[in-house]
């Protein structure tokens, strides 16, 4: 939640979307599991550009290609 788990003022978009699949899988490694897949669905306000949506799945493919998962996207 914007102004709780981040801000925007000093959160890079591209950091967001990093943090968000870390903070998602840590749970099952922390229960010794093997997470495989990310499912992303998302609901958007319209102040945010097409070119911060490209940053934000850019910080979710960096975390999905660094933990070795497949990225799923969600209707």
């Amino acid at each position: 939640m914007e102004g709780i788990h981040f801000n925007l003022v000093y959160t890079p978009i591209k950091h967001l979307g990093y943090k968000a699949v870390i903070r998602g899988i840590s749970d099952i490694y922390a229960m010794n599991g093997q997470p495989g897949q990310v499912l992303v669905s998302l609901g958007i306000s319209s102040r945010f550009s097409v070119e911060q949506l490209d940053s934000l799945y850019e910080g979710i493919s960096l975390a999905c290609k660094n933990t070795m998962l497949t990225l799923r996207e969600g209707i």
